[in-house]
This record gives structure tokens, sequence and C-alpha cells, in this order.
């Protein structure tokens, strides 16, 4: 019986399956240590990850729709009940002043935009009545002596619009902060050549130079939540002043309370129209304005309104529900 040479067959038949298999070379322990350096990184990547997840949901809820609503209105109820509490007074003085500053600065603006020119502006009292005082020339006065409350009406309307974008809240303080320098040096420097008013103008810079630095560091300082808490504290506080203001102002043009020199007398005087009336009007004005500004805001769910550009907005946090994942 014929008997092939085993070495013959597998010169012919080549070599065996197991032979031909390549031996795969063991790691290095440079590579050992690569490979796990590599898992140490993935592993803390991930665990950050789930770290900063509820952070950023939590950010999400506290600059939504829901909370900012609820947060408008709590400060509106706050002002209400509490912004003529005697142990609140204090407190809200740069608050009272910033609102002074507003109405005053309504004067001077108009006033310069219709040709005029303002001799001195203060925004501290004068003993006789008056929040402060802006002492003006030329230019139209049956615009720039309604421009005060009404100014300071829609001011706090815009503020009550732009607090539904919480992101833009720390510009608004930027803002603001560099408008009150700029009236501070336009209108409230120029006062100290008026030596009758010296004084009233010095404690009017300095209460001046203090609201612009406290918005310039509340904008640097400040998160976006924070931020939006003041804008809309300050929205609040500018239109409850201007109503409760132009109340008391109500009685003051039928000679019942005070005397003195009003904006509403001022007006009665070149229109001989009765000062009621224009106090009445600004605050049907102040009225109207501030209804139709919660019907596009804040009010939507109580007026049925729409909720405003900010509800079609894709930039308008506040309106942006945090995605559920």
């Amino acid at each position: 019986m014929f008997r092939q040479d085993p070495k013959k067959a597998k010169e012919k038949n080549g070599p065996s399956l197991k032979e031909t298999e390549v031996k795969k070379p063991s790691p290095t322990l440079k590579e050992v240590e690569e490979k796990l350096s590599q898992l140490e990184l993935s592993t803390v990547a991930a665990a950050s990850t789930t770290a900063i997840e509820p952070v950023e949901k939590k950010k999400s809820l506290l600059l939504g729709r829901g909370f900012n609503v609820f947060l408008f209105w709590s400060l509106v109820l706050f002002s209400v009940l509490f912004s003529h509490a005697p142990f609140l007074q204090w407190l809200l003085m740069p608050v009272n002043q910033f609102v002074v500053m507003v109405h005053e600065m309504s004067h001077a603006f108009v006033t310069v935009l219709t040709g005029g020119s303002v001799n001195f502006m203060t925004i501290v009292s004068d003993g006789a009545g008056h929040g402060g005082l802006t002492s003006s020339r030329g230019g139209l006065t049956f615009l720039s002596a309604q421009a005060g409350y009404i100014g300071e009406t829609l001011f706090g309307c815009l503020l009550i619009y732009l607090g539904q974008f919480p992101h833009w809240s720390r510009r608004l303080l930027y803002l603001m902060g560099g408008i009150i320098l700029l009236g501070t040096l336009l209108f409230i420097l120029p006062g100290l050549l008026h030596l009758q008013q010296f004084f009233a103008v010095i404690g009017s810079l300095a209460w001046a130079l203090v609201l612009a630095f406290a918005f310039f560091y509340a904008g640097r300082k400040l998160n976006d939540v924070m931020a939006n808490i003041l804008v809309l504290f300050l929205a609040v506080q500018c239109t409850l002043n201007s109503l409760s203001l132009i109340w008391i102002l109500l009685p003051h043009s039928l000679g019942m309370t005070g005397g003195g020199f009003t904006d509403a007398t001022r007006l009665a005087d070149i229109t001989f129209i009765p000062a009621f009336f224009w106090a009445f009007s600004w605050m049907v004005f102040s009225i109207l304005a501030l209804f139709f500004t919660l019907k596009k805001t804040y009010g939507a769910f109580l007026f049925g309104g729409s909720g405003g550009k900010a509800a079609s907005d894709k930039n308008a946090t506040a309106y942006v529900k945090p995605k559920k994942n």
C-alpha cells in the first residue's frame, strides 16, 4: 500500500490553519498606561456632563416663561403691599431716586428735542414738596411739562416688555447706567454754575453717580436671573410710582392739599385749562399704557392676549421651555 511521506504532503498542501494564524504580540507597559489614561479621561468627562446637565436644566427653568411671569406678579404684589412700609423706606431710597431721575430726565430730553436748553436739573428734594426740578428755557413747554409723568410711565412699560428677555437684563443695566451718566454730565453738572441751587446740585451729583456706578456694577456682577429680577423690580416701581404720584397730584390740582407749582399747574398757566384736567388725563394715559403693556406681556393669560413678540421669538429666553431628554 502506498504511503505518502508526511513532509512531502505538507509541502504539497501548504501550511496548516493553525500555522497560518498570526500570533498577536503582547501589549507593552506603555500601551497599557495609555489605555488606562484614555479610560480615566472618558470617565471624568462623562461624570462632568452628568453633573452639569441638571444645573443647565435648573437655569433654563429659572429663565423660563412660567418663572418669569410668577416673578413679575410677585414683585407687583410686594410693591403694592410694602413699598410705603416705614421699615423699607431707607432700603428703597435708591429706587425712589432712580424714579425721580427718570422723571426729570424725561423733562430735560424733551426740552432739548424740541429746541430748548436745560439750565440745571436736580433729583433731590428742594424742601418745597418737589422731589426734583428741571429748569429750562425755550423748547415746547406744552410737551416738556407733560414729559415727566408720561415719561415715567412709558419707561416703566418699556422695562416691563424688555423684562421678558432675561438674557438682555445685564445689557439693560449697563445701558441705564450709561444713560444716567450722560444725563448727569449734560443736565446736572451745569447746575454748579447756579449758586442758588448749588447744594441741591451737589446732592444730585452724588446720587446720580451712585446710581450710575450701581447699574454698572450690577451689570457686571449679577447673573441673568438676578439681573432680570432687578430690571422687573425697577419696571414695577416706575409704573406704580407714576400712578401713585399722579393720584396725589389730583387733589393738589383742585387746591385741596398743599400749594406751590406742579407740572399740571404749569400747563394750566399756558393753556388756561384747569390743572385737574391735565392730572386726570395723565392718570388715564398711564392706566391705558399699563393695561396694553400687560395685555401683550405678563397679563396675556388674564386679558386673552397673544403674549406679544416674545411668544414667537426664538431668542426670547423667557418663553423658551427646557427640552425634555
